[in-house]
């Protein structure tokens, strides 16, 4: 990710061995994107259910991903 340019290393100043990592405005920008092509995605994936089983799918989901875990 570094090497991308999506994120940059800085020593902590209180803390020595401690590496912050931050967001880059590039990855920002990437993130942007990716976020409203999956929002038109699940826009036509769930279009026709109504809001109550689109509530209970999503619902549904975060449990089999806690289980996971």
């Amino acid at each position: 990710m570094e090497a991308r340019g999506w994120v940059t290393r800085e020593p902590d100043p209180l803390y020595g061995r401690i590496v912050k990592l931050s967001l880059t405005d590039s990855a920002r920008e990437l993130l942007a994107g990716c976020d409203e092509t999956v929002g038109g995605l699940e826009e036509e994936m769930l279009a026709g259910i109504d809001a109550q089983h689109v509530s209970l799918l999503r619902e549904l989901l975060l449990t089999c991903g806690r289980n996971l875990r």
